[in-house]
């Protein structure tokens, strides 16, 4: 897959469980700094982001990336 074709399946089983929740899908970005790769998902709320949120949002998207195992690279998955 390339960048863009990660970015918008990851907003695609991102979107049903951030909207389950009240939180705003952002923005995601997969992307290389130096030698290593990361998928940065940043969500929001209008009272704001705890780090419960991030917790929830970083579990229940890592568990559907586990078991689709889009991306061959390995990578560090960020939610801010």
């Amino acid at each position: 897959m390339t960048r863009k074709e990660i970015e918008k399946f990851v907003t695609k089983i991102a979107s049903p469980i951030v909207n389950d929740h009240s939180i705003e899908l952002v923005d995601v970005e997969f992307l290389k700094e130096g030698p290593e790769y990361y998928l940065r998902i940043y969500i929001d709320k209008p009272e704001g982001i705890k780090i419960d949120d991030c917790k929830f949002v970083s579990e229940k998207i890592s568990d559907i990336l586990d078991k689709e195992d889009p991306i061959p690279q390995r990578y560090f998955l960020e939610v801010s």
